[in-house]
Parts: structure tokens; sequence; C-alpha cells
């Protein structure tokens, strides 16, 4: 049967090949080849080349067909060819395989001025920015004729990804030169290569001096103040685009949209975003994906119009793996639902879905998802992503499991930066696991000659903590000492956590030091100085640091009312300490809390006030209050209100062996043995065991723990043998002090 197509000359087929290339009817264009191929009709040099075109745009297998081609372009003699040759280039650079295109450059016995175009494009469009200029300037060293606009405007933007102002300066003048200086498609370059090089003057004299702009002239200077910060040139972006669409420039594109959306973003300009909005309406430009995922990072903005952030969502005829991730960071509760849902529409998930995931499972407390979203990263491969292991190991030390936080840091394959070690370290002191987090620090510190590996304030902040909580001053030291040599003084984190350390590890003359140095103080470095003073019974030191935060001006947080009302109950200030509860709500607006309660109820249980101290616990119960309350009637002998509170502790916690003993003691302290068997009988009857106490010894960079009658390590007998002999010392230079004050 006769074909037409099939039979058709070379100079027909290759003319219906460049159409269906034209019209993006790339598997046509294939198809026709692959006939003319089969049925043995000839194939010159431009039918490789059309050919291999319709392979840059048809998916993942274009590449193999490509080499298909190249391989009949072997059989047939047209290997050499400069128009096949150069296709193959521009195919190995689209595909992402410039080691392949390099070869292929090397390797042409002749090239014309679309090679060289080729390669610098290629190389600048696979962040190989300097190879593209060094082709240039192979170029320039070559017999070529000369460069023409496509050159200049590729090279340009690789010196723009480059930074490299200077050398643009080189190029800017080599185009004109080249006669090439006042052609729209170079200057369009020009005022995207220096505004991306920081160089905003420059960009608007080029900008200025373009007599005729078209529309890309317009988006790259818009574009350009938006890449020197939204923060900074946001107006400049918002006013230009005004000038743009009241007369003096062509219509918008969905780019104008996005460039000027950003800078409403950077801005907090949402209501101009909302009219830009209505704009984008007007010249229907709303189904441009890019376009609706900036209208929601915009209303994401304000609490107020939060609601048109779904709408914008759900009127999305295309969605991307951004619009997706956008929604899965903004809507927590619904993140789960989200992330299915663009799986069955076919969206695969990349490491910042994943990080958007893995925090909102930890926010909304899913523990119970947490291992699922870890094995979906497996499955995907991306668990070896540097952030979606950060986010990994912060989620699993918010559940409580550092074993699973630990084998993901283990298991980043020694990919660890600063971050990972902060995640960590952090998680460890947030558990309260103190030894644990000081060892990271440690094993950090033995990689000081390594740059990604440099301790940062957050670094601080974690193992000083940390030193707090196992009340080693000397480890605190040292490391307050690393801090002032890495240049960390002046940071407000880390000197609170230094002044914190020192109050908890009892010296307050340390802590007074470090706030006294800050020149910048937070409203928690304020609050951690009254708490210091709070811990070491200092009220009226306390007290005379909140009026000096109101005279600078800070006002306080509920935090620091905590620490007031601590200091006050320590020292039995009650009326300081009630006058301060009430000025809480009265003059500050603050709504007290049940921590605030229950210090309360400390304060005047202290103070043998226990009516006034059961009154305001059974107005805000808390498990915190009636503990305050139970230890306060055992101090002050008040067994019925005791009992009250112990009953009500057990109903709360009924595993919480601290009740009964309290309890049990209580009724010891005034010799009533029957009550405290009922006690311990009803502790065995429930399964409620006293948890074993355990203290730490500070021996240099090793801290160690141990339990009562713990002889776990392997050199107890010694251990025990030299606290018998210290004992022993000791009570030798007791009786010779008695001995002195007789005898004196």
């Amino acid at each position: 049967m006769f074909d037409p197509i099939t039979h058709m000359d070379t100079v027909s087929a290759n003319h219906l090949l460049s159409s269906y290339n034209r019209q993006g009817l790339h598997k046509q264009s294939l198809r026709l080849f692959s006939l003319r191929k089969s049925s043995s009709q000839p194939v010159d040099h431009v039918t490789l080349a059309l050919a291999l075109k319709a392979c840059c745009s048809i998916g993942p297998f274009g590449l193999n067909i490509g080499r298909l081609i190249q391989s009949h372009a072997i059989v047939i003699g047209f290997q050499s060819h400069v128009t096949v040759c150069n296709s193959l280039l521009n195919l190995y650079f689209k595909r992402a395989q410039p080691q392949e295109a390099i070869k292929m450059f090397r390797a042409m016995p002749q090239k014309d001025l679309i090679t060289y175009n080729t390669a610098i494009a290629g190389f600048a469009q696979n962040q190989m920015e300097r190879e593209a200029i060094q082709v240039l300037l192979q170029m320039q060293a070559s017999e070529m004729p000369s460069f023409d606009r496509v050159s200049f405007a590729s090279s340009l933007n690789a010196c723009a990804s480059l930074s490299e102002l200077s050398l643009g300066h080189q190029i800017h003048a080599l185009s004109v030169i080249h006669g090439h200086g006042q052609e729209i498609f170079v200057q369009n370059a020009l005022v995207s290569m220096y505004a991306r090089c920081n160089s905003i003057r420059e960009a608007k004299e080029v900008f200025n001096g373009i007599v005729f702009k078209d529309l890309v002239s317009w988006n790259s200077m818009i574009s350009g103040y938006n890449t020197q910060g939204e923060d900074n040139y946001g107006n400049e972006a918002i006013e230009l685009f005004a000038n743009m669409v009241h007369g003096h420039g062509p219509k918008p594109d969905h780019i104008t949209f996005v460039s000027v959306l950003s800078a409403c973003v950077g801005k907090q300009k949402v209501e101009l975003g909302r009219q830009c909005h209505c704009q984008i309406l007007r010249t229907n430009k709303e189904k441009h994906v890019s376009v609706c995922n900036k209208l929601i990072s915009l209303y994401s903005k304000s609490e107020a119009t939060l609601g048109y952030v779904e709408r914008v969502f759900d009127f999305m005829v295309h969605r991307n793996i951004v619009s997706w991730t956008s929604m899965i960071s903004l809507y927590k509760h619904r993140a789960l639902g989200l992330f299915n849902e663009m799986r069955l529409q076919g969206v695969s998930p990349n490491q910042v879905t994943f990080v958007a995931l893995i925090h909102s499972i930890s926010d909304q407390g899913m523990e119970e998802l947490g291992p699922q979203a870890h094995g979906l990263t497996v499955r995907t491969r991306l668990d070896q992503d540097i952030n979606v292991a950060n986010s990994l190991i912060t989620m699993y030390a918010k559940f409580q499991n550092m074993d699973s936080s630990q084998k993901v840091f283990d298991g980043m394959i020694d990919a660890q930066e600063i971050v990972s070690y902060n995640a960590i370290m952090a998680g460890y002191a947030q558990n309260e696991l103190y030894t644990e987090a000081v060892e990271v620090y440690f094993l950090l510190a033995s990689y000081d000659n390594v740059v990604q590996l440099r301790p940062t304030e957050f670094t601080f902040v974690s193992v000083i903590s940390s030193c707090a909580g196992l009340l080693s001053l000397g480890l605190g030291r040292r490391l307050h000492c690393q801090v002032a040599k890495l240049g960390f003084s002046s940071c407000v984190f880390v000197g609170s956590a230094l002044l914190d350390m020192y109050a908890k590890c009892g010296s307050i003359e340390d802590s007074e030091r470090v706030f006294s140095e800050m020149d910048g103080r937070s409203l928690v470095t304020w609050t951690g100085m009254i708490s210091g003073y709070a811990q070491h019974g200092e009220c009226h030191k306390a007290l005379s640091l909140l009026e000096e935060m109101r005279i600078a001006r800070v006002s306080p947080d509920p935090v620091t009312f905590l620490a007031v009302l601590s200091a006050c109950g320590r020292v039995g200030m009650v009326d300081q300490g009630l006058q301060c509860f009430e000025s809480m709500a009265l003059e500050h607006g603050i709504e007290p809390h049940t921590m605030h309660h229950s210090c309360m109820v400390d304060m005047l249980g202290r103070a043998g006030r226990l009516r006034e101290a059961e009154e305001v616990v059974k107005r805000k119960p808390s498990i915190r209050g009636w503990q305050s309350l139970l230890g306060a009637c055992r101090n002050h002998g008040e067994v019925e209100m005791g009992k009250r509170a112990a009953e009500t502790l057990m109903a709360m916690e009924p595993e919480d062996s601290a009740t009964y003993v309290l309890l049990s003691n209580m009724y010891a302290a005034e010799g009533n043995w029957e009550e405290v068997a009922k006690v311990r009988r009803r502790m065995r009857d429930g399964r409620v065991r006293k948890e074993v106490a355990c203290s730490w010894v500070d021996a240099g960079e090793k801290m160690h723990g141990f339990t009562t009658n713990d002889m776990s390590h392997p050199e107890a007998r010694e251990i025990c043998n030299v606290v018998v002999a210290l004992g022993q010392e000791m009570r030798h230079l007791e009786d010779e002090c008695e001995s002195f004050s007789l005898s004196s």
C-alpha cells in the first residue's frame, strides 16, 4: 500500500519534521523519522538534527532515543557534520549530561557560532559557569568571525550565577565593541546580570537606557529589585510595576506577577498583593502555577487572609510540588491528609516536603506516625538528605526517643554538619540526658579543624544548658572560655545560657558579671537573672531587677513573674508575692497560669498559711499545686489537710511514688505507724515502686552517674574504700576542731 509520508522527498520530510517541532508535536516528529528510517528513505543532516531536537522535549527516554539517532548518524556518515554535532551537544546539555557534551565539543572537527553558543548556554544551565566563560575565551581566540547576541546573553548569565561583576563589566564592554551593546536581547541580559551581582545602580542605568523596552526588560528590572532582598528594594519593585501597568509598559505576564507578588510578600504588603490578585484575574493569569504559589505565600503571611490560601489552592488547575509543600507547611493539622492526596495525584514528595511533613507530625504530637514518615523517606531515598535527617533527629527527640535520634545521626554516613550536631545535642539536653549532650560536644570539639563543624551559638546554648543540668561549674567555665575564644560573647542567647548555668551551679557572682557585661539584653536575659536571684534566695535583688526592667521598658512575660514569685516564696516575702501576683492581670494583662497558682500555693504553704494555700489550689487545680500543699502540710504537721491533698494526688497520678512517701513520712512524724503500714500496703497493692535516687560525679571531661547501692562501676570497691577513708579523715578533723574549741 502506497504511503505518501514514507515516499515524500527529503526536503518535504524535513519541512514536515520542522513543522511538528514548532507545534510541540515531538512524538509525531520522531515517528516520522522512524518511518523514513525503517523504509530506507533518504535521511540527511537536517533530518537528523530535527529528530535530535525533538528528543530534547519528550521526557526521560529522549536521551536514549538520541543515542540511537547518533548511532544511525555514524552508520550513514553524518557523525561529524557540524549541524548534527550541534544538535547532539544541545541534547546532552538539556539532559544534564555535561561530561558527554564536553567529549562531543572537544571531538568536533569543525565548530561554528552555534556550537560555541550552545556550549556557553549549556554549561551555564548545568551550573558550570566557569566552563561557560572558558568557552567564550576560546571563541575569542579562535578564527570565528564574531560573537552574536546569544553569545553575550549566555555569557552574562554565567557571570550573574558566579556573581563576577568585574567579568560582567568586561563582557559588557566586549558587547559594545562588537556592536551588540544596544540590542535589547543583550541589554535585558545586562540588567539581569548587574542586579544579580548586587549592582542595582548599573542595572537601573542599563534599564533606563533601553529605548524600546519589551516585557523581558520590565520583568528583568522588577525581578532585579527582588534579588537585592525584598526588604531592601521591595518598594522600588512595586513602584516600577505600577509604572508598567499605568501605560508606560506592555501588559504584564505571569513572570511579572510572580516578581511583584514576591515584593509584596517581602514588604508585608498583603493589601497591595490583593490588588495585584485582582489584576491577575483581569488578565487571566490565575491559571499559572507559579503565580498561585506566590499568592499562597502572600496570603499565608497574615491571619486575616489565611482563608484566601485555601481558595487559591482549591481553584488551582495545576498543582506542583511547591503548591503541596506550602499547604503541608501551613496546615499542620491536615498535613498527613494533604500529603496522601498529593501522592494520589501523582506528585512525588521531595526533601522540602518531607521536612514540612516531619515538622507537622512533631508539632502535632503524632508519635505513631513518626516512624512511618521515616520509612517513607527511606523508600524514596531521601533519608540521607541532610535537612530531612536533621528533621528526623529533632522529631524523635521531641518524642523522647533518643535512641532513634542517635541512629539517624549515626546513619548520616559522615555527612553530618554543625546543624546535625546541634540537633542531637539539643535533643539530649531537652530530654535531660545532659551527660550524653556533653559527650556529643566533646566529639564535635575533636574536629576543630573541620570548617563545616565549627560550633555556632546554638551549639553553646545546648551544651551550657547541659552543664547547668549537671551542676558542673568547672566544665561551664571552660565552655565560657571557648565562647570568648570563638567570638560568641556578645550573643544574647549564649549570654543568657551562661548566666543561667552559673546561677544553677552556685556562682551567682559570675551570673551577675555575665549580665553586667552584656551589651544587648533580651527578655530571656532579664528573666534568667531574676530566676538566678530566686534560686539563691536574693528576693530583694529580684524585685529590684523587675523594677529595672520597667525603667528599661522591657515588658515581663509569664516566665518572668514565675521567677519573681519563686524568689518571694523562698524567703517568705508573702505580701510582696501576693502584690506581684495581683499585678500580673491588673497592670500587665497577663492571665496567671497553673504554674503561677502552684507557686502561690508553695509560697503560702512555706509561710504556714495553709488554708489560703488550699483555697488557691482548689481554684486552679494542678499536680504541682497539690504536691506543694502536701509538702507544706508535712512540714507544718497538718495531717488532715495533707491526707486530702494526698488522696487528690493519688487519684491524679496513682503511680507516682513521691505522694505515698510524703504521706507515709507525715504519719511517721506523728508516730501513727498503723497509717504508715496502710500507705506501704497500698503502694504494694498498686505496684508503686519508689524511684531510686541518682547522683553524678564530674571527673574532668567525663560525667559518672550512680544510684543507691550501685556497684556496677569496675572500680566500685576502690571508690567505696576511698569514700570510707575520706569519712574517717573528716571525723578526725571534726574531733580536732572540737578539742581546739574546748581548750580555748
